[in-house]
């Protein structure tokens, strides 16, 4: 019969691998940190915006004065395919929170069930 791994199990397994790697798991945090804080502000985009489109044909249109801006619709601004806006954040938080209570009370109800 196998040994069923159990919470604590793998919580120790974690534990040692972080006591280990401690480098690894200080760039990992600060990984998902800028991640975080990134995708929170907004600056995390594949596509520049309309104002740095703008200043991009502008600059090209000084170094060379025979060149012609042919961005017609620079002042209409692109849509990215995928925008993070802060409501997403808080209903985030709120889902993680709320699914945090439930499993909360559901281990607490195997525990009662268990006794």
């Amino acid at each position: 019969m196998k040994h069923k791994v159990t919470h604590k199990d793998r919580v120790a397994k974690v534990k040692g691998f972080a006591e280990k790697n401690k480098m690894f798991t200080f760039f990992a945090v600060l990984l998902c940190i800028y991640i975080a804080v990134s995708l929170a502000t907004g600056k995390f985009r594949e596509n520049p915006t309309a104002e740095e489109q703008t200043s991009t044909s502008q600059s090209e249109q000084i170094e060379g004065e025979e060149k012609v801006d042919t961005n017609i619709n620079s002042e209409k601004e692109e849509i990215p395919k995928w925008r993070f806006y802060s409501i997403d954040l808080w209903i985030l938080l709120g889902g993680g929170g709320f699914c945090l209570i439930k499993i909360l009370q559901e281990k607490r109800r195997a525990k009662e069930e268990f006794k």
